[in-house]
């Protein structure tokens, strides 16, 4: 049997949880993922030691056996994978997690876009703070006879994040461009950084479409 396992947090109420999720194939050849747990990760400390603590705990409570363990899928991090070290099993790491990495730190690489994505950032953290702003957005946007969006803020520790943010930016950049003059607390694009934004949407499409299968 293969398992992937992961850190989840919640923003909101602080609460992390430690997955762990079996993959496998049917007689038919068919992809199966079941969730066996995700259990609330207590240690205030990350560490490799309570990690593995953690992991062999769920895998006891399913009465599977590490010998039973052909492969663990975890991410780059050194404290997953002194987990898998120490639990003294066979770990990789998670492909679609190298592939955000590479991402991030290659839209890091070019100023122009940096200051592009930094401007969207402020907006969607402007609209996520003031419900005074997002109603006055919807009512741009009604009065243009368009649905009503909200703006994605990123989160840098979800996957394709920037992509969301900077797609649902573009999709409502008329109703934006009629509210930024009349708001000085939110930057204005330019026509060439809206231009970069839509050739950053075109280059992430295809990474967000792999990463989510």
């Amino acid at each position: 049997m293969s398992f992937t396992s992961d850190i989840w947090s919640d923003s909101c109420s602080g609460v992390l949880l430690l997955s762990l999720a079996c993959h496998g194939i049917t007689e038919a050849f068919e992809k199966k993922m079941i969730v066996l747990k995700a259990s609330v990760f207590n240690e205030s400390r990350h560490t490799g030691e309570n990690i593995a603590c953690k992991l062999e705990g769920l895998l006891s409570s399913w009465e599977i056996s590490k010998e039973k363990v052909k492969f663990l899928i975890r991410d780059a991090g050194s404290n997953m994978k002194k987990g898998g070290t120490l639990l003294n099993i066979e770990h990789i790491d998670c492909a679609s997690h190298k592939i955000q990495n590479v991402l991030k730190e290659g839209l890091k690489a070019q100023e122009t876009v940096v200051i592009a994505i930094t401007k969207c950032k402020k907006m969607a953290t402007h609209f996520h703070h003031s419900n005074t702003a997002q109603d006055e957005l919807k009512a741009i946007q009604k009065r243009l006879n368009q649905i009503p969006l909200k703006i994605s803020q990123e989160c840098t520790t979800r996957w394709n994040s920037t992509f969301y943010m900077l797609e649902r930016i573009l999709q409502v950049k008329e109703s934006l461009c009629l509210y930024a003059p009349t708001n000085n607390k939110i930057p204005q694009l330019t026509s060439e950084e809206w231009m970069l934004i839509d050739k950053v949407i075109t280059l992430l499409r295809p990474f967000e479409e792999v990463t989510k299968e």
